[in-house]
């Protein structure tokens, strides 16, 4: 793995022409910064006036270096990171006051001695775009990329209106599968029965797809980019850049690079200025990496770059070292426009996915050796799932856009960094509207509301305010469709006790299926629901049932949908249950004694959380705190505790590597393992090492 070294330049405009520039830079290896503060005068019109991108790129060095501070600060980063053999991930952040400067050919920057700085492996640019008020950017695991090609010529290109020239596309078709090398590919063209309309590219995105190449022509008006795509009949339907980002943002993930092109094709400019105009607003709907062509850029340009920089992607994922490499070949191959290609990234860490696996043990135990000693507790019944919000968010969503969603229609005042905690923006609604009701009912309508949109027709004849209802039938019909689903995985496996956040009742119904009927209960964490003769206990009902893997205890730490007042949804929720719950002297009376012994005594398997949520944070007190917990972390006898990590959002991160080895750190005293993946990478690797 490339050793890297971080520099960080952000650009706030002053004053016409004038502008701060902010220089945070880390060696490799290390957490700590170097920080710089400096004003500069730059005039992007005058850069316009130089012959050639080399006077372009020498005169935007001469600017962007001129206060010496800045100048030492940027030789410091470089030379460091050359002394320990690192590559340099450059990042140039632009303010919103600064929107202008987009304009800038920054790919042309040349160092302060006129030298090539970033068209090379030993240095990794992007355009780098953060916002806390953005969908979150998530990273999947590797696997094989798929391809989506757009290509839209529609009927009055033929007329040439705004200068706008027809987009062969035959050839543009040959050459964008040439580009993508052995990556697979699904084109959606002109002349195609399913036209390249909004709605044809948005359903087959819906089907998942890695990659998004879009070649078509762009027009700005007044400054906003439209997209020249088709209708049914083949006739223009010109869709505004909001609108094409909306429409991205309503699918259940996005594609995780989108290509922006408009080849072999005559015109005044507009197309590509416009196509660049759309990058930073695609990544508003959740892209994490975006390459538009910043001016008319020639076919043989993009014919030494795109199949250079695919092939490099393929390698690691690492999506601005791809770009610094094919931006190399073009340059080498002496391309004048070699700057053309443009990268507008949300990733700090530059990867558009990760590998899913355990992280290194501090006992130096193997993948292998944790493998087996987790199959090993499972054919002992001595191993326990913990179920958390992800097992879920096929279906539902994650709590992180929910809480969006519900900052957003009740114009949440507080901190934008909490726009996506959905405990904090309940707590706010509580405290807003006055009573504790109100966001466990907006969060049942939400809830349902996005399963009736999902679901369309097979739902129709539901009520939309019967959300358990709904949601079995919802799940019933996701387990039918795919082997893969992550309840009907887990209700396969021989656990005599499944433990879960979520108030659901999807793994009550997938163990149905499977021939398994299960007993519910729930944690009495309140006074309201506390009285047993309206909430009567498990113990209450059946005081002699024990579980078994014939008939095993779903048990709900966090409440259930039909009962409303058990539900933990605040802030005030969350600290009420781990002063009940996780005390150990009402704890030990209010857990079921099966619950207890899952908990202190048996191996856990969080599957489903991340580590930086309440439901995980407050859940690990809870389990820590409890009497004979103690003994997790005492002896060789020790059963173990792993947590399925889904990766963390790279928007909520100043330092993803960093974040990474502090949460190994955190769960080191507490026994857990963590497994870097999601559910379904996760329980693919249950599946293939417990058969």
């Amino acid at each position: 793995m490339t050793k890297l070294a971080d520099l960080e330049i952000t650009l706030r405009r002053l004053e016409p022409g004038a502008y701060a520039v902010d220089l945070k830079s880390s060696p490799a290896g290390m957490d700590n910064d170097d920080r710089h503060t400096a004003a500069i005068k730059l005039n992007a019109e005058a850069l316009k006036t130089q012959p050639t991108a080399d006077a372009y790129g020498r005169a935007l060095g001469e600017a962007l270096f001129a206060d010496p501070v800045l100048l030492e600060a940027f030789n410091r980063a470089r030379t460091l990171a050359q002394a320990a053999g690192a590559a340099l991930r450059f990042r140039l952040l632009i303010d919103d006051s600064a929107a202008e400067l987009h304009a800038v050919r920054w790919e042309t920057l040349r160092g302060p001695a006129g030298e090539e700085l970033l068209n090379g492996h030993d240095c990794w640019f992007s355009r780098y775009l953060s916002s806390q008020s953005w969908k979150p950017v998530l990273t999947t695991p590797a696997r094989p990329l798929k391809a989506l090609v757009v290509i839209a010529n529609p009927k009055e290109l033929e007329q040439q209106p705004a200068g706008l020239a027809p987009i062969p596309v035959a050839a543009n078709k040959a050459w964008a599968e040439k580009s993508l090398g052995g990556i697979s590919v699904t084109f959606l063209t002109s002349g195609d029965d399913a036209r390249p309309s909004l709605a044809n590219l948005s359903g087959h995105l819906r089907d998942g797809c890695d990659i998004l190449f879009l070649i078509a022509h762009g027009s700005l008006k007044q400054g906003e980019p439209r997209l020249w795509l088709e209708n049914d009949e083949g006739a223009a339907d010109i869709v505004t850049g909001p609108g094409f980002v909306d429409a991205l943002k309503r699918l259940p993930a996005q594609p995780r690079l989108v290509v922006l092109a408009s080849c072999q094709s005559a015109g005044t400019g507009a197309s590509e200025d416009a196509l660049t105009a759309l990058g930073p607003l695609l990544a508003t709907a959740g892209v994490p990496a975006v390459i538009a062509m910043q001016g008319k850029v020639a076919m043989e340009t993009i014919d030494e770059f795109m199949p250079v920089f695919f092939a490099e992607l393929r390698r690691d994922g690492q999506i601005d070292r791809a770009m610094a490499t094919a931006r190399g070949a073009a340059l080498a191959a002496k391309r004048a426009d070699y700057w053309m290609p443009v990268l507008f990234m949300r990733l700090r860490s530059g990867s558009l996915w990760y590998r899913p696996g355990f992280a290194e043990s501090s006992s130096g135990a193997t993948e292998f050796e944790r493998w087996a000693t987790i199959k090993g507790a499972i054919e002992d019944r001595q191993c326990t799932p913990i179920l958390g919000p992800g097992m879920a968010e096929h279906l539902l969503g994650s709590p992180r856009d929910l809480a969006r969603a519900l900052a957003t229609k009740y114009k949440y005042p507080l901190s934008p960094a909490a726009l996506d905690d959905l405990p904090t923006v309940a707590q706010y609604l509580s405290i807003n509207q006055g009573n504790t009701i109100f966001p466990r009912r907006e969060l049942r309508k939400s809830l349902a509301a996005g399963l009736m949109e999902r679901f369309g027709a097979q739902l129709k004849d539901f009520d939309p305010a019967d959300l358990p209802l709904i949601l079995t039938e919802a799940g019933k019909l996701e387990r039918a469709r795919t082997t893969t689903d992550p309840h009907r995985i887990l209700a396969a496996k021989p656990f005599p006790t499944y433990l879960t956040v979520n108030p659901d009742s999807l793994m009550e119904d997938a163990l149905a299926e499977a021939g398994r009927p299960a007993q519910s209960d729930f944690a009495r964490w309140n006074e309201k629901i506390a009285d047993v003769r309206k909430y009567p206990t498990l113990r209450d009902r059946l005081p002699d049932y024990r579980p078994s893997v014939k008939e095993p205890l779903v048990y709900h730490l966090y409440g259930q949908l039909s009962i409303p007042e058990s539900l933990v949804v605040t802030e005030d929720d969350y600290f009420d249950y781990l002063l009940r719950i996780g005390s150990k002297a009402d704890g030990k009376n209010l857990t079921p004694g099966p619950v207890g012994t899952a908990l202190t005594a048996h191996a856990l398997l969080f599957v489903g959380f991340r580590l930086d949520d309440w439901a995980f944070r407050v859940l690990l007190r809870s389990i820590y705190s409890k009497e004979g917990s103690g003994a997790r972390a005492i002896g060789n006898d020790t059963l173990p505790c792993v947590g399925a990590q889904i990766t963390p959002d790279e928007d909520n991160l100043l330092k993803p590597d960093a974040a990474r080895r502090y949460f190994e750190q955190y769960l080191r005293s507490t026994n857990i393992d963590i497994y870097w993946g999601g559910v379904d990478e996760f329980l693919a690797a249950l599946n293939q090492q417990t058969a």
